[in-house]
């Protein structure tokens, strides 16, 4: 049964390839057509009550898409390369930096001001702590 579906294939090859490319462009076509909506707000109907406060709290506070990014600052590789100290003091210049992209609104960093602010045992503690969460 396989050496007749091998000696089939092997006999129309050259249509089986021809029909494998039509199918793949048709593929490719229906792909681009796409569209992927990724708001919950199509599972409200327009005319209800939270329907109508979300559109309130988008109009006062912005669209709600956002992105996360999670980066890792210490390898498990080599952590004496860069402190936790080193990591934490980056943060902020990060978050500067990814505020200057254009069509990003905030980027706010994970790292408290008030943590930069510390100075000897305090700051050793809260990085300890800051260690422990992570």
């Amino acid at each position: 049964m396989l050496d007749r579906y091998v000696e089939t294939l092997n006999r129309l090859r050259i249509g089986v390839l021809i029909l494998s490319v039509i199918a793949v462009l048709v593929g490719v076509a229906g792909v681009r057509r796409l569209d992927v909506d990724t708001d919950f707000d199509v599972f409200m109907p327009s005319d209800s009550v939270r329907m109508r406060a979300l559109r309130s709290m988008t109009d006062s506070f912005g669209d709600s898409d956002q992105l996360l990014v999670i980066a890792e600052v210490l390898g498990p590789e080599s952590p004496s390369e860069r402190t936790l100290l080193n990591a934490v003091q980056d943060f902020p210049a990060i978050s500067r930096n990814l505020e200057r992209v254009s069509g990003v609104s905030a980027a706010p960093s994970p790292v408290p001001d008030a943590l930069l602010e510390l100075e000897g045992d305090a700051l050793a503690a809260a990085l300890e702590a800051f260690q422990e969460m992570s």
